[in-house]
């Protein structure tokens, strides 16, 4: 093999073993800082404190996911726009992401209370798989919809600081891009005139940073055994890698030497 030849592989190599390594480190620190995280039942939550709820999703309103139809308490639509980008001398058309909607609210209710949790799209951390629309072979132009869906009835675990509903009125109010359906936000209006109903805890915004489908045991243990993969593999192949970067100047020393 040409020596410029193994140069570029080890460069590329030790590239993309640091991306897994680093992949790895990120999914092992948000597994450990749910780990970290106080578990607490629904009804004694501290405002703006991280901490973890686990519990079964209760929706007041059934909606349809927008690719698959399926019933669902939430979901977020990814429309990405099919577009030609330039790369170098070459160029092609990627997906480009061109718009994020959630749609919908749910309630976590762990028998003790309950919370409201609206996700974020950064929040989302599904086991389920997402469903897409679109054309295989897209023109420029063309829209794909990727969908993420959490189900009425399932358990969730999520983590955050959690803020009252007053406040999550507040951030509804700032931010008109975000639509809920209509009768779900008259429920929270009259809701917000209760004493108690306004001191709902509320997960959203950048006081949501987990939304799982899995229970907070399962999903600390499957994160860190991916983690785990990703960060070994990223090791070995940085090493390996490693070995074809030196190795032309290794055989170039012997042969001096020599």
């Amino acid at each position: 093999m040409d020596p410029a030849d193994e140069l570029f592989i080890g460069l590329g190599g030790l590239a993309l073993g640091a991306l897994l390594a680093v992949f790895g480190y990120l999914k092992e620190k948000k597994a450990a800082s749910l780990a970290s995280a106080p578990q607490r039942p629904c009804c004694g939550l501290q405002p703006g404190v991280p901490q973890v709820i686990c519990g079964r999703v209760e929706a007041p309103l059934e909606l349809k996911a927008p690719v698959s139809g399926r019933p669902c308490a939430f979901f977020l639509a990814e429309i990405e726009v099919a577009r030609f980008v330039q790369s170098g001398r070459s160029g092609g058309l990627r997906w480009t992401r061109a718009e994020t909607r959630p749609y919908g609210f749910f309630f976590v209710d762990d028998s003790f209370g309950r919370a409201l949790v609206f996700p974020t799209r950064a929040s989302l951390d599904l086991v389920r798989s997402t469903e897409s629309d679109g054309p295989l072979f897209p023109a420029e132009g063309d829209k794909r919809t990727t969908e993420s869906v959490v189900l009425q009835g399932e358990t969730v675990t999520v983590l955050g600081s959690p803020r009252p509903l007053s406040a999550f009125l507040d951030y509804l109010r700032a931010a008109p891009e975000i639509s809920l359906p209509a009768e779900g936000l008259e429920r929270l209006l009259e809701l917000s005139k209760d004493g108690a109903g306004a001191a709902l805890p509320c997960f959203f915004g950048e006081g949501v940073s987990v939304v799982a489908d899995q229970p907070c045991s399962e999903y600390v243990s499957s994160k860190r055994g991916s983690a785990s993969s990703y960060i070994w593999s990223g090791l070995a192949l940085a090493l390996l890698s490693a070995w074809f970067f030196i190795r032309p100047f290794f055989f170039a020393a012997q042969r001096t030497v020599q």
